[in-house]
């Protein structure tokens, strides 16, 4: 089954005067089936997975300080969202950065087809929160940076809806 890279981000402090965050294990699901380490004591905040296409993911991270203290951790979900190649092969790729975002998202979007497009900023729990684009776009690569200071720092994707001409 085709997938795609899905890069992975996660940040986590330690309590003021502590010895500071030294790895996370890193764990996730796929669709309902039983959590997995991904990472074992990775020192890195940031790693490219590929994930198979319609498929729901859940991550979720454990952080260990540099004295061994290990983070107490539920296994209930850091984040969750469902892969989708049909957004990909219609419309190209879309990349946002950061992402998570907190003050402004920077939206790289590759276009594969031209025509009548609109494109929302969206959050995992799939509420709309910013409209992108309504209307006509041509093939390329497009960017715009979007001040989303007044979201909920979340990880964002975009919906991208095809509108006929």
């Amino acid at each position: 089954m085709e997938g795609r890279n899905v890069e992975l981000k996660w940040q986590g402090t330690d309590n003021p005067g502590c010895s500071g965050v030294y790895c996370y294990d890193v764990y996730m699901r796929k669709e309902n089936e039983n959590w997995k380490m991904i990472f074992s004591h990775f020192t890195d905040t940031i790693a490219i997975i590929e994930l198979e296409n319609e498929t729901e993911y859940s991550f979720y991270t454990i952080a260990t300080d540099s004295a061994d203290n290990i983070e107490n951790k539920s296994i209930i979900p850091d984040i969750s969202w469902k892969t989708s190649i049909r957004e990909e092969s219609l419309f190209g790729k879309v990349l946002l950065n950061p992402n998570p975002a907190n003050t402004t998202c920077t939206i790289t979007l590759e276009v594969e087809q031209s025509g009548n497009v609109n494109a929302v900023l969206s959050d995992v729990l799939g509420i709309n929160n910013l409209n992108i684009h309504n209307g006509y776009v041509g093939v390329g690569r497009f960017t715009q940076t979007f001040d989303i200071q007044y979201l909920p720092i979340s990880m964002y994707y975009v919906n991208k809806y095809r509108q006929p001409i």
